[in-house]
């Protein structure tokens, strides 16, 4: 896999300094030179992509495709430590290092996405890259978004931002982190200045990815940084202030500048489990723990009322009120990939299922169920996340064929749903799995680079180049 990058900065000059590889030395040659030559001041006419049909687009996480490159990370540290019984954390010891090159073949990869026919595109800014030190801001990274973003609204995709995806600087997690409210002010301050720089080009922002996994991941399975097994005061406490991160960056947000003519978000993932039998209480006492820890009863209390409680009798009860949080978004991002059958043997599917990749088969009506459930909050749904872990891209189309029927049909039936991503555009890192899930649409080379559209993803493709339905809102 590729090797880290060892980078640092000079804030002072903005000179930017990559030591790498002699190997990667001529790859890396384009990047160095848009950071050194692109910092400039953007043309006052501030393009904006109208937002007036349905979103058709791909998700991605700067991280998961292209790693640190200037800053450290909470996740470069997590994936060189050991797991509490002394494994790597990531799948094979791998570590992400420049992942699939998104810093390098950035402005590249936009051609990719307008072949494929998007008209949007969902991707999260770096917070390690642009606040490498506390209070200190890389100008020269936020130009470059900028110019991203400039580039993405050229070619007919509206860019969409993901402010938090898992990732944040390692100097964040040394100050505790999202374990202690007071830090809900270091995310603020860094989300008010991304806002700043690219709300003049980006009209739809997503706060927090996928807040129950960050908790449940990191402090409860301790399969994602921070790795802590079994802290459910914590994983409870963490859900709660990032909530309340969400809540305090929307209502932030909304009185700066441009902050009336942006919808802002919060992005939560739809994940069930049932057992397999009714009467196997392995599998039935599994599926009511995944289904406590998932806390998605949680997160739609919260913005439908304002109420917080994370409780499990004897273990742990967290209570808190926030008023305003049924007023702080303006839509709601849902992340779905399939539900989970549990059995006394592990994870399972039903008959005439099969397994993806991953401990799970596909289950297409699901994603129907999700946008019917939370439609109740009566906010406009966008499906921010929905693909298929699936080397062999056997099952990749009819995936895609089935799960997109379910989201329309729940169109049809009169659900406001506004825009699908599907992810991702390209294989990956993804977290504790390394580089061994293929959800991408393009397949990846590691060693070289080259990207390959896959036969699977031809029935997105087919959806893509139909016309985007104009939204009657």
């Amino acid at each position: 896999m590729p090797q880290a990058i060892e980078s640092s900065i000079d804030i002072t000059s903005f000179s930017r300094v990559i030591k790498i590889r002699p190997t990667r030395k001529k790859r890396m040659l384009s990047l160095i030179i848009l950071v050194q030559f692109f910092s400039f001041s953007l043309a006052a006419t501030n393009p904006i992509f109208p937002c007036a049909h349905f979103l058709k687009g791909v998700s991605f996480s700067c991280f998961q495709n292209g790693g640190d490159i200037i800053g450290v990370s909470n996740w470069t540290i997590f994936e060189r430590q050991k797991n509490i019984v002394g494994r790597p954390t990531i799948n094979s010891g791998q570590q992400c290092g420049i992942s699939a090159g998104f810093w390098v073949n950035a402005f590249d990869d936009i051609e990719l996405i307008k072949q494929l026919g998007c008209n949007a595109v969902r991707f999260s800014v770096e917070w390690a890259a642009i606040e490498p030190s506390v209070g200190q801001f890389n100008q020269e990274i936020l130009d470059w978004y900028k110019r991203y973003c400039h580039e993405l609204i050229a070619n007919g995709i509206q860019p969409t931002i993901t402010l938090h995806h898992f990732t944040h600087p390692a100097w964040f997690d040394e100050t505790g982190g999202f374990t202690i409210e007071e830090n809900i002010n270091y995310f603020e301050r860094f989300a008010a200045k991304v806002f700043t720089e690219l709300s003049p080009h980006v009209t739809i922002w997503y706060t927090i990815n996928e807040p129950t996994v960050y908790s449940f991941m990191g402090y409860i399975l301790g399969m994602h940084s921070p790795g802590i097994v079994g802290n459910f005061q914590q994983a409870g406490t963490v859900l709660k202030n990032l909530l309340s991160a969400h809540t305090r960056v929307y209502q932030h947000l909304k009185k700066l500048p441009h902050g009336d003519r942006t919808q802002i978000g919060l992005v939560h993932q739809v994940l069930r489990a049932q057992s397999y039998s009714s009467w196997s209480p392995v599998g039935l006492l599994t599926a009511a723990f995944l289904n406590f820890i998932t806390a998605h009863e949680v997160v739609k209390t919260y913005l439908c009322s304002g109420q917080y409680t994370y409780q499990l009798p004897g273990i742990v009860s967290i209570k808190q009120y926030e008023p305003l949080a049924p007023a702080s978004y303006d839509f709601i991002g849902i992340n779905y990939y399939s539900r989970v059958i549990t059995s006394l043997t592990g994870p399972t599917c039903l008959e005439n299922e099969q397994m993806t990749d991953m401990e799970y088969a596909p289950y297409p009506e699901g994603i129907y169920e999700a946008i019917k459930d939370l439609s109740a909050l009566g906010k406009p749904i966008y499906i921010t996340e929905n693909g298929i872990p699936d080397a062999r891209d056997a099952q990749r189309a009819e995936f895609i064929r089935r799960y997109l029927q379910e989201v329309m049909r729940a169109r049809e039936d009169g659900y406001d749903v506004r825009g699908y991503f599907y992810w991702t555009l390209m294989d990956n890192f993804e977290w504790d799995r390394g580089f061994t899930q293929k959800f991408g649409l393009y397949e990846v080379n590691f060693k070289t680079f080259e990207r390959q559209l896959r036969p699977g993803s031809q029935p997105f493709v087919e959806f893509l180049s139909t016309k985007a339905p104009k939204l009657p809102y």
